[in-house]
């Protein structure tokens, strides 16, 4: 069952990174979108605010209209209202008043409507409802009650991951964890900071005996007798270091020793563990420690297994399992997005250059 989550979770990260979709502002501030090759005209004015969600685009209007981008269709969600608007890679939600709405393929449905604060993540939305009390989700298309909250009470305590939710009942000194639609307790303790939330994965101190825990895809493993320094969950790992100062990485079951020294500075963003040793910033992956550059990059970002990032002439490269590839071919470039596995820059000329499946096209 646990390798059969894992080839899930490996099938869906690949199809969803395969979108092809981001959107752009010209220099005659004209919202474009990019769409796996083509270029298409949103708006003739520069937006307030763009959003990509994965697959689709939102964006709010001078005049406050919030408007949805989906298979190369347009829609006016909300007219003149200017929402307040969250979005995460995979879901989308906004304020109209106390009133909060998710966006999806048909348009916006409200989900609470007495809203004191919201969270959203890759495939979960938490809340807090004031007249109803509770600490709500919405997940796999449901409002889902968390936890019931005292009306006299300050907000609620949560910390939430792509799929992973983390309600702390001060109370009992107790973490509940909402994982795949399903509210149990994970841990007793009185420090709540001693938690991470990923993708499918939650690290976490035991507040009993101060033992270094790991629940994966379900399972909960005891993975170090002693509470690390600090610790970072991502998607299906975990980068600790450990009492000793060593840095390690918990990855599908193993545990690796990544280096003996605790790192300058390190980072778990998706799949991937970056960390900064001996002025060079490097990579763990799988089970191997790979040099990324012998220096630090001025600018990187990360989608699942893909570090986009300047070079020191400002090139824009790739790295992704071990291949390094050179997106531009001039350098000096002044900045880059990432959106998925689509990387735009602005090249010298002012044009905008976007790179996709190995193929780089120009928007004049």
């Amino acid at each position: 069952m646990r390798l059969l989550n894992i080839l899930i979770s490996l099938l869906a990260s690949l199809c969803l990174s395969a979108q092809g979709l981001a959107p752009f502002t010209t220099q005659q501030d004209r919202l474009y979108a990019f769409d796996q090759g083509a270029f298409t005209e949103l708006s003739t004015r520069k937006p307030s605010m763009v959003r990509n969600i994965g697959g689709r685009l939102i964006y709010l209007t001078e005049n406050g209209d919030l408007v949805l981008y989906d298979e190369g269709r347009m829609q006016t969600i909300e007219r003149g209202t200017r929402p307040k608007v969250i979005a995460s890679d995979g879901m989308a939600a906004y304020y109209v008043g106390t009133s909060l709405k998710v966006i999806g393929t048909n348009g916006a449905k409200s989900i609470a409507y007495n809203c004191a604060d919201f969270n959203v993540q890759d495939s979960l939305i938490a809340f807090h409802d004031n007249a109803q009390h509770i600490l709500g989700m919405y997940w796999n298309k449901q409002v889902l009650t968390v936890a019931d909250v005292m009306s006299e009470s300050d907000r609620p305590q949560w910390l939430a991951g792509p799929n992973t939710l983390l309600f702390y009942d001060h109370e009992r000194r107790t973490i509940y964890l909402t994982y795949r639609g399903e509210t149990f307790e994970l841990c007793r303790t009185s420090d709540f900071a001693r938690v991470s939330t990923g993708g499918d994965i939650v690290a976490y101190v035991n507040g009993d005996d101060q033992t270094f825990h790991v629940f994966d895809h379900g399972q909960d493993n005891m993975i170090h007798d002693f509470a690390p320094q600090n610790f970072q969950a991502g998607d299906g790992l975990v980068g600790f270091v450990d009492v000793n100062g060593a840095l390690r990485c918990y990855n599908n079951g193993m545990l690796y020793d990544v280096s003996d020294f605790a790192p300058e500075q390190y980072w778990v963003q998706d799949s991937l563990l970056l960390f900064v040793e001996q002025g060079m910033l490097k990579v763990f992956r799988g089970d191997r420690v790979e040099v990324l550059e012998r220096y630090i990059p001025e600018k990187w970002k990360v989608f699942g297994g893909l570090i986009v990032y300047l070079d020191l002439n400002r090139t824009v490269r790739s790295w992704q399992a071990g291949k390094r590839t050179q997106l531009s071919k001039e350098a000096a470039i002044a900045d880059f997005e990432l959106h998925r596995d689509v990387v735009l820059w602005r090249s010298n000329a002012g044009t905008t250059k976007v790179w996709w499946q190995g193929k780089v096209y120009e928007h004049f």
